[in-house]
C-alpha cells in the first residue's frame, strides 16, 4: 500500500534535464487531461486522449535519413567508433521508434519519409510516385481522415511571419543534413507553392533539438540545431 507521504509519480531514466522540468511536464499533462474531461481545449472532440503533453502541438516533423542501424550494413572501424561516441553523448537514444514516440507524446504530427522513400531514393532523385505518397501521407498514429502532409505544408506556407517553423525536418545527426537539404531542394521543384526562398526557411535539425526541448520542457530555438549548428 502506498504511503501518503510518497510522491504519486517518479522520474525515471532522466539524467539530463533542467531542474523542475519533470514537474512542469506532469502539470501540463494533468491540465491537458482536465480540459479534455470538461470537453474543452484542443482535444475536446477526441473520444480518447493519448498520454502526453502539448509541448509541440502544431508542429509537423518529417523524419529524413537513417535513424536505425541496419544489421547487414558494413561499417569501417572509424565509423563504428564514431557511432559509439555518439551513443555516449546521447545519440544512442535517437532511434526511429524512440524519436517517433517522443514526438507523438509531445503532440507533434510525425511523418516518416523513410517509410516511403529511403535515403538511396533521395540521393537518386525522388520519382513522381514517391512525391505523391509523401504529400498524401498521414501522421504516424493518426486516423485516415487526418491532415495529409500536403495540408500541413500548405498551412505553413500560408502562415504570416518568417519566424514560423511549424514544419521541421529532423535527422539523427549532422551527417544527414546534406541529405535533408537535398530532400527540400527536390520538394521546391515539385511543389509550386514551395519556392526556394520558402524551402530555405524550413529548419533541418538534429534529434538533439527534441531531447533538449523535452529536457527543459521548453521548445528550443531551431537555429541552435540547424546544419552547421547541429550537435
Amino acid at each position: 500500500k502506498r504511503n501518503k507521504s510518497q510522491n504519486d509519480h517518479l522520474v525515471l531514466g532522466a539524467t539530463n534535464y533542467s531542474w523542475g522540468a519533470p514537474q512542469k511536464a506532469r502539470t501540463a499533462a494533468l491540465d491537458r487531461h482536465a480540459l479534455w474531461q470538461k470537453g474543452e481545449g484542443a482535444h475536446a472532440q477526441s473520444e480518447t486522449l493519448l498520454p502526453g503533453t502539448d509541448l509541440l502541438d502544431g508542429y509537423s516533423v518529417m523524419l529524413v535519413g537513417e535513424f536505425d542501424q541496419p544489421n547487414h550494413s558494413k561499417r569501417t572501424v572509424a565509423k563504428r567508433r564514431k557511432q559509439r561516441d555518439s551513443e555516449i553523448k546521447g545519440g544512442g537514444y535517437c532511434t526511429r521508434g524512440n524519436i517517433s514516440l517522443l514526438l507523438q507524446l509531445c503532440s507533434a504530427n510525425v511523418y516518416d519519409v523513410d517509410s516511403v522513400a529511403t535515403q538511396r531514393h533521395i540521393k537518386k532523385g525522388l520519382s513522381a510516385n514517391h512525391w505523391t505518397e509523401i504529400m498524401s501521407a498521414r501522421p504516424l498514429g493518426a486516423l485516415e481522415n487526418g491532415s495529409s502532409f500536403e495540408d500541413a505544408l500548405q498551412s505553413s506556407v500560408e502562415e504570416e511571419g518568417s519566424d514560423s517553423n511549424s514544419i521541421i525536418v529532423m535527422v539523427k545527426d549532422k551527417s544527414d543534413s546534406k541529405l535533408a537539404t537535398e530532400f527540400l531542394n527536390q520538394m521546391s521543384s515539385v511543389d509550386p507553392s514551395m519556392a526556394k526562398g520558402k524551402v530555405s526557411k524550413i529548419p533541418v535539425v538534429s534529434c538533439e533539438w527534441l531531447l533538449d526541448s523535452i529536457g527543459e520542457f521548453e521548445v528550443k530555438s531551431t537555429s541552435e540545431y540547424e546544419n552547421s549548428g547541429m550537435k
